[in-house]
Formats: structure tokens, C-alpha cells, sequence
């Protein structure tokens, strides 16, 4: 299994991860977090520790405890331990359940279903990601936009829970950016309403706004798709993607970044769902998402983290406000 992907789940062919257990599209288990929880084998405990220091002369022997400090620990079901990292006093554990519960009312709508549950970075961090079973955003000639919703926690101190809105380019798994900053916490205090009934009622209202939101969005990328361009307007786009002058001659470029400029030209003209006899501001746009899907970073698991939340998902935010840029 790959290293990014400790262990987790998926459902039927999920565009994030081709491991884990897998069950069918059609599997009711789909709609019921614990199931999910339990079939990624994520349903473990983090624990608050107190922290000792070692000095190699005493032999190995904690010598005293370190105050003010803690260090978060999972316990496997096999009754393993593993330390994750270091926290404060006030730092509370979150279990994984009791992240993930967040998503179960969302669930009994059936207008939502789990796709993929996984354990990234040793334990550190858990994720889950959600497709909104409503159609498709289509872009134009059958380019088709997925709607998800992606929850993910750190148990090491490091991040906060957090919410994602996640477009996905359905022909190439390209994630995308959405058109507005999204208020997560909003979503967040969902789970807090009282009575099943009206917070079902309030989860599906929700889900209608995210579902207009996803739609407004496809309404930009559609903008970026009338927009004609050419190979040299393109690169221009790719190097201010990059925080490099797009005057600048491509030899006074740094190697690295000279390459990385030159893998995004490359995907905006011959990448999956790109066509290099019609270029647009969406094939620029995509050359990018491409190359930070499928090939950004030193390794898969740094790659998905950064996408979650890091420099990627920033360089993609900026990729999608300078694509409009180029469109307008």
C-alpha cells in the first residue's frame, strides 16, 4: 500500500486512491459513517500523554517529564501505540468518530455519500470525502464537474478540523478551486441543530446552497472555456501561476521551476481532456490542476496533504483567480 495512504476505504473506482477496502457504488453501508469508519479501519483512539525527555548517557531512561507539554498518541485496535506529535496543556483529542459523526445527517438525506475514508501521514491525519449526489456541473461538450464535500482532522496539533468544497474534473480527476470562500464553520455548527427532523430539513436547504454554489462555479469555468488562447499566452499564464514574470526570458529561470513551467504548458496542451487544436483559458487552467493533482510535490502523500490544504490547494486558488483573469 502506498505510504501516503496508511489504510482507508473506498468506494467503486473513487479518483483519490486505488487501495484499501473497497465496496460497490451501490453499497447502502455508503450512507452510514460508523460502517465507513469501521471499513477504513480509522475507528481508533488518540490519546493525550505526558512528555519525558532521554539522555542517550543515562541509557535510554526518561530522566524527568517535560511540563507544559503532551504528546498525542493513537492507540490501535491491535493495541499498538504510536506518538503523532507534541501539543499544549489545552489541546483536546478528537476521536475519529467523533469528527466523522459530523457527516451522518448529511448521510440520511441520501442526497450525499461517502466516497473515500483514509489515515494520512502515519496516523496523523484522517479524512474523509463525500460526493454530493446531485448532477453534474457540465462545462461545455461534456466536460462534467463532480461535487464533493471533504472533512479532515490532525491529530498532532498541527491543523484545525477542517471543510472543504472540492470540484473534480471528471475526465482527469484534476481538483479544482470554487468560485466563493466558503464559510465552513457555518457548515460546521449544522450538526449542533436540534430535533432529526429539523436537521434534516436544515442539512437539505444546505445542501441546496452548496449545490448553487458548485453551479455558479460551473458558470466561471464555463467562462474560462470561451476564452481562445494561444501556446505563448499560456505559458505567460503558467509563469504568473508560478510568481514568475511573464516577461522574463525562459533561460534566466531556475531549473526547477523552469521544468515545472514547462510539465503545466505541456498538460494545458496535450493533458487528459485537453485538445491542442482548441485552447482556451480552461485548457491553462486545467494544464495546472493536472500537474498539481497528479504530480506536484516530492512524493504521493505530501501531494495529497498539500492538495487538502497546503501550497498546492494555494497555487490552485491562484491559478483559478488568474484563469478568470485571462478570460475576462
Amino acid at each position: 500500500m502506498p505510504a501516503y495512504f496508511d489504510k482507508g476505504l473506498m468506494v467503486g473506482q473513487s479518483a483519490w486512491h486505488k487501495e484499501g477496502t473497497v465496496i460497490p457504488e451501490d453499497d447502502d453501508r455508503r450512507f452510514d459513517i460508523a460502517a465507513c469508519i469501521g471499513l477504513a479501519d480509522m475507528d481508533d483512539t488518540i490519546i493525550k500523554g505526558r512528555c519525558f525527555y532521554v539522555l542517550d548517557e543515562e541509557d535510554g531512561q526518561p530522566c524527568d517529564e517535560v511540563e507544559g507539554s503532551y504528546v498525542t498518541v493513537r492507540r490501535y485496535a491491535d493495541g499498538s501505540y504510536k506518538a503523532l506529535g507534541t501539543v499544549g496543556s489545552k489541546y483536546q483529542p478528537l476521536q475519529p468518530r467523533e469528527a466523522f459523526d459530523w457527516f451522518q445527517p448529511w448521510l440520511e438525506t441520501r442526497e450525499v455519500s461517502i466516497e473515500t475514508a483514509g489515515t494520512l501521514q502515519g496516523g496523523r491525519v484522517d479524512w474523509v470525502m463525500a460526493r454530493i449526489l446531485r448532477d453534474n456541473v457540465d462545462v461545455g461538450g461534456g466536460d462534467e464537474i463532480a461535487k464533493y464535500l471533504m472533512l479532515s482532522t490532525a491529530h498532532d496539533g498541527s491543523q484545525a478540523t477542517y471543510l472543504g468544497f472540492t470540484p473534480q474534473r471528471v475526465v482527469c480527476s484534476n481538483t479544482l478551486a470554487m468560485a466563493k470562500s466558503n464559510n465552513a464553520s457555518k457548515l460546521l455548527r449544522v450538526r449542533h441543530t436540534k430535533g432529526q427532523e429539523q436537521a434534516l430539513s436544515t442539512i437539505r436547504e444546505t445542501i441546496d446552497l452548496i449545490d448553487r454554489e458548485f453551479n455558479a462555479t460551473g458558470e466561471q469555468y464555463r467562462t474560462m472555456m470561451e476564452c481562445k488562447v494561444n501556446l505563448s499566452d499560456i505559458r505567460a499564464y503558467v509563469k504568473m501561476v508560478n510568481s514568475v514574470d511573464p516577461d522574463i526570458d525562459d533561460d534566466a529561470i531556475g531549473k526547477k521551476i523552469g521544468k515545472r513551467i514547462n510539465d503545466m504548458v505541456g498538460m494545458a496542451v496535450d493533458g487528459l481532456g485537453q485538445s491542442p487544436n482548441d485552447l482556451t483559458a480552461w485548457s491553462a487552467y486545467n494544464g495546472v490542476t493536472q500537474y498539481l493533482s497528479h504530480k506536484y510535490g516530492s512524493d504521493n502523500e505530501k501531494r495529497v496533504v498539500s492538495m487538502m490544504r497546503g501550497t498546492a490547494a494555494d497555487m490552485g486558488r491562484r491559478a483559478y483567480d488568474l484563469a478568470l483573469q485571462l478570460a475576462s
